[in-house]
């Protein structure tokens, strides 16, 4: 599926680098699970070793979007926003579900709903999230891209709560 060096995203985490791949195994070779061996793209957490089961890897790891859907991620973060629910639970709940989803376009969206939203209180815990979303698909989008934040003028940047 990915081979060492390629530049890939980890649901979560944003790029990583893989360092390490499974071997396949003979069907008559004792058990154990066989892991990506995956190193965080971002200076500060370069040392920081990941493991990613490979059977399964599919959920939480993908290829980078393509130039296409970087451009298309940029085009929804900059459309009419959503209004988000009044109620803090109901805001999780949509946040679950798009992050379980892993949809990239979906991801852009919620982030610019929360850039754009009216809503006074905003708990720290969404907030959080939100930025952490945000922060890796502006990394993903500059990657692709080969561009530099400054260049995404604001689009994936989140308010702080108050």
């Amino acid at each position: 599926m990915f081979d060492i060096d390629d530049t890939i995203v980890y649901k979560g985490h944003g790029l990583v680098k893989v360092v390490g791949v499974p071997h396949p195994r003979p069907a008559d070779a004792p058990g154990g699970d066989t892991y990506y061996i995956l190193r965080s793209a971002r200076t500060a957490l370069s040392g920081t070793k990941l493991m990613v089961r490979a059977e399964g890897a599919e959920r939480v790891l993908r290829s980078p979007v393509s130039r296409e859907e970087a451009k298309r991620m940029l085009a929804t973060a900059g459309e009419e926003a959503a209004e988000l629910p009044e109620d803090h639970k109901e805001r999780m709940r949509i946040i679950d579900v798009i992050v379980e989803k892993n949809d990239w376009n979906e991801l852009a969206g919620l982030v610019r709903d929360y850039r754009e939203s009216k809503l006074v209180s905003l708990e720290r815990d969404e907030v959080k999230r939100i930025k952490a979303i945000a922060r890796d698909l502006a990394e993903e989008i500059c990657h692709v891209l080969k561009t530099n934040r400054p260049a995404l003028h604001g689009k994936f940047s989140i308010r702080s709560v108050a």
